[in-house]
């Protein structure tokens, strides 16, 4: 009788356990909110940009960075493919910038709203588009490099008249 009452305590602690496991399961997947694929296109390095980044809309994370490699058919651009929540509010005028976090300097992308676009309709086989323009950092590089080259012609010129 009382390997009966062992056995009985045995499956009623194997039935709880599993229980528990199986609700510990569903419990972490009531957790996961519907996403959105896109792809983030851009012919602007990217570098310091990781899987796993974060996607931002107005400072508030809205996805993350699922995969970086180059564009099939065209090498000189870069393809993101990112996840974003269903409540992100991307349509046919939005854009990402490449952004930077304080002082660490990880990387991340920021979604902008460039007016009254139309939703961007997008599945999971076939994920819209989102064109990537250069970042703030990016623009004033271009610059400084024009500026140089410039300052660079004057020089050149200003030689040639002294001589």
């Amino acid at each position: 009788m009382e390997d009966r009452a062992h056995a009985l305590v045995a499956v009623a602690f194997l039935l709880v356990l599993s229980a528990g496991a199986g609700f510990a399961v569903w419990w972490m997947q009531a957790g996961r909110p519907e996403v959105n694929y896109y792809y983030i296109v851009s012919t602007h390095g990217v570098g310091g940009l990781n899987p796993q980044a974060a996607v931002n809309y107005k400072g508030i994370q809205v996805g993350t960075v699922q995969k970086i490699g180059l564009a099939p058919g065209d090498p000189h651009k870069v393809r993101i493919l990112v996840t974003l929540v269903k409540k992100a509010p991307v349509t046919s005028s939005t854009y990402a910038k490449m952004g930077s976090t304080g002082l660490t300097g990880m990387a991340h992308v920021n979604l902008e709203d460039g007016g009254n676009g139309k939703p961007l309709k997008t599945s999971r086989q076939h994920p819209a588009v989102i064109p990537m323009r250069p970042s703030t950092l990016q623009q004033a590089e271009q610059q400084g490099t024009k500026l140089l080259d410039q300052a660079r012609k004057i020089t050149t010129q200003l030689s040639e008249l002294l001589h």
